[in-house]
């Protein structure tokens, strides 16, 4: 998964975490019940991993620490690493389609051969 789609994800799955805190929070009654105060933990919890993992993903990608130029040539290296997983993802396809075609190929032999009635 490219980036740009992990941190969305990230920010989808933080709405989601709010939105069941909100939800959840004002139905508590009593508000200090046990059962409550381990539910607010764990709502607590979701959000914050949830917003630990957004900030790796930010982190992670290119940022103002690096200049136009250095961001430049970073994409031109994504771009060549692209080319070649079309490449190989393209030859992959080619052969299979080759051994697709030889299979299709020796089943038709073995039903001519194999499958032929006797003639009476």
């Amino acid at each position: 998964m490219d980036r740009v789609s992990e941190l969305q994800q990230c920010v989808d799955q933080m709405a989601l975490d709010m939105f069941n805190a909100l939800r959840l929070l004002p139905s508590m009654e009593p508000a200090d019940s046990k059962e409550n105060i381990e539910r607010v933990k764990g709502l607590a919890r979701d959000l914050l991993l949830t917003a630990k993992r957004t900030n790796e993903v930010i982190d992670s990608l290119p940022g103002l620490d690096k200049t136009e130029e250095e961001q430049f040539d970073e994409m031109a290296k994504l771009q060549i690493a692209s080319d070649e997983e079309a490449r190989n993802l393209y030859e992959a396809e080619e052969e299979a389609l080759l051994w697709n075609q030889r299979a299709q190929e020796s089943l038709r032999v073995i039903c001519e051969t194999r499958l032929k009635r006797p003639e009476a």
